[in-house]
């Protein structure tokens, strides 16, 4: 799944720049979600995130030795880079082990929930206010998930929950980045939480047995590690090109390629639950996202 990761705080305004970054980053997330589903009918949950995530570090430790920067590995708070870490971890686990059962679209879609339980929880973990207009998107986006599970006299849709408990986990990632971002490099909190990941994955191997790894299993999760740093990379940049307000809708974008890449691969489409359901969680989220615009730009005029 994602990792949203903390804007670095050298600016450069090129608006244009910044949405491509942050479309052509989800557009890599989703090839890595397309290379971790296509995976799954060959390997364990746990070894593909023991070698995707694997790759992933070994993408990022290239990219800090070309670059000479091992510095930004440095870690000043222990605590909240682990509690992250454990986290994300755990998220990452889930996430794939619903991802072989779902399509892209439906998984994807659940992901989007974190904008909202961000809101719901920053009173609490944050202290940050709240007002009534974002309550009632946090109740409309629920009411989205609650849809996306497709109620009906034959049951839920299960396995929806697992990635809404992930998209759960992620949010409450968010909000300790929030706090550690002073003093944390965005490299840092990839790099351990990468590594956490893979180290996860690795505690599977006595539970479920492993499988030996071919290259036709092999090449795509080297794509995937790949993919997936190259697109947190481009999320890093999308934030330094443009402000927030201005690029963190088009996150949104990820739901067109996860459509456009079930149906070319899988053949998948999203039913009229999904569409219904996506509909209300990303109109919430937007408004989420315009709504806390406005009042930044209003707690800014007054200072």
């Amino acid at each position: 799944m994602t990792d949203p990761i903390t804007p670095p705080s050298r600016r450069v305004d090129a608006p244009g720049l910044g949405i491509a970054c942050l479309i052509g980053g989800s557009f890599f997330v989703m090839i890595n979600d397309v290379a971790v589903k296509w995976s799954t009918d060959a390997l364990p949950v746990g070894e593909i995130v023991f070698l995707r995530s694997g790759f992933a570090v070994l993408t990022l430790l290239t990219y800090v030795a070309v670059r000479g920067s091992w510095h930004q590995l440095r870690v000043f708070n222990v605590r909240g880079q682990a509690l992250r870490a454990a986290l994300m971890s755990v998220a990452t686990l889930i996430y794939f082990s619903a991802i072989g059962s779902m399509p892209l679209a439906d998984i994807t879609t659940m992901t989007f929930i974190s904008v909202i339980v961000v809101t719901a929880l920053s009173p609490w973990l944050l202290g940050e206010h709240v007002g009534w207009r974002r309550w009632t998107a946090v109740i409309v986006g629920f009411v989205g998930v609650i849809v996306l599970l497709r109620p009906s006299p034959t049951g839920l849709y299960w396995i929806a929950l697992l990635p809404l408990g992930a998209s759960t986990m992620g949010a409450l990632r968010d909000l300790i980045t929030r706090r550690i971002n002073p003093t944390e490099s965005s490299i840092s909190m990839l790099f351990y939480t990468t590594l956490a990941e893979a180290v996860l994955g690795a505690t599977t191997a006595p539970f479920v047995a492993w499988k030996p790894i071919a290259l036709e299993t092999l090449a795509p999760l080297a794509v995937a590690g790949a993919m997936f740093t190259i697109a947190q990379f481009l999320h890093i940049e999308a934030f330094r090109y443009a402000e927030a307000s201005v690029v963190s809708p088009f996150r949104y974008t990820s739901l067109v390629w996860a459509v456009l890449l079930g149906y070319a691969i899988w053949g998948d489409l999203p039913d009229s639950w999904t569409l219904a359901g996506a509909t209300i969680i990303v109109g919430s989220g937007l408004y989420i996202l315009r709504r806390e615009t406005r009042l930044a730009r209003e707690r800014k005029a007054r200072r």
